[in-house]
């Protein structure tokens, strides 16, 4: 069964302490990851990274159309304010509408009265069912392109 999803399965308590391990060693004060579960599951890294000495009281995600892979944002700072945009579509083969499928997720900060925001998004992998698969690449040059549309209209409204 190498290779195949599993919903529900959990991760191997060695490659949960090894993420730790360089979460900790690495120390940063805000920390983005990709392909997390949801809320037990977010709440759990927090709670064994507090446990390690590793404190991120602050989280968001964002859910769109893939509901078993999330963008998350660890935080030791506050947000000011969190944007998760979950229903970003773009024209893909043959016209038809698709979604983003991870969404992008925006937390604003102000750090020492400068306010700033962090996008945090996770592509579509290159490659779907074989290495050729040019539908995907096509997929996630339209994710791309909607996602860095968004984020130029918000950086034009801070100018």
């Amino acid at each position: 069964m190498d290779g195949v999803y599993r919903r529900d399965y959990p991760k191997p308590e060695s490659e949960k302490e090894a993420l730790r391990s360089v979460i900790r060693y690495a120390n940063p004060d805000i920390l983005v990851l990709q392909e997390m579960g949801d809320v037990p599951f977010i709440k759990e890294l927090q709670e064994d990274l507090r446990t390690d000495g590793v404190d991120y009281p602050y989280a968001a995600y964002v859910e769109a159309t893939d509901k078993e892979r999330h963008v998350v944002i660890l935080s030791r700072e506050p947000f000011k304010e969190v944007n998760q945009y979950d229903k970003l579509s773009f024209k893909h083969l043959g016209g038809a509408r698709q979604f983003v499928k991870r969404g992008l997720i925006e937390a604003v900060f102000n750090t020492s009265g400068y306010e700033w925001s962090l996008f945090a998004v996770h592509l579509k992998s290159r490659y779907s069912k074989g290495s050729q698969d040019f539908e995907s690449r096509k997929w996630r040059i339209g994710e791309a392109t909607v996602l860095r549309n968004l984020i130029r209209e918000k950086v034009r409204a801070f100018i």
